[in-house]
């Protein structure tokens, strides 16, 4: 593992800078990355959360209804905006305060997963952290929110 300035982790990149499967801790929270390469059907919008693809571990999508994506094997969040075919940093582990959410309340302690709208997470109540982890949950929420709001802080845990 590699520690780099966190400036480095919302960047994107045509070329890779960085082997695929990568794993880098931020040089000043501690919060762990990976970099990937985004699905050529897929974008990856800013605080939205990814999926492994079925061809291989290092590619990510945030195509949960569509197929690219395996939606019980989450990779992590976006933490900048990546484009299909580019490769950049998610991140894997560590708190992130603008996860994109579907609409609906989410409560503090939550387990977060994805759901039918791409990129976006709703609550998963009712499971131990193990079966959590089992069905494929993003995190945990950091806050309560009403349905209203469109993003939640959460604590990241894919890796």
């Amino acid at each position: 593992m590699i520690n780099l300035y966190p400036s480095v982790f919302t960047g994107a990149d045509t070329t890779p800078q960085y082997s695929p499967g990568q794993l880098a801790q931020d040089s000043v929270y501690g919060y762990i990355y990976k970099y990937v390469l985004i699905h050529a059907s897929s974008t990856a919008a800013s605080a939205g959360r990814l999926f492994y693809n079925t061809a291989t571990w290092n590619t990510v999508s945030d195509d949960y209804t569509g197929g690219a994506g395996l939606p019980e094997q989450p990779a992590g969040v976006a933490v900048g905006v990546i484009a299909a075919s580019s490769y950049g940093w998610i991140m894997v582990e560590g708190y992130y305060s603008d996860v994109l959410k579907k609409t609906g309340a989410i409560t503090i302690g939550d387990f977060l997963q994805g759901c039918s709208t791409d990129g976006k997470v709703v609550t998963r109540t009712g499971l131990t952290y193990t079966a959590a982890i089992a069905a494929g949950t993003i995190g945990i929420a950091g806050e309560t929110v009403t349905a209203a709001i469109t993003t939640v802080s959460a604590l990241i845990r894919c890796n």
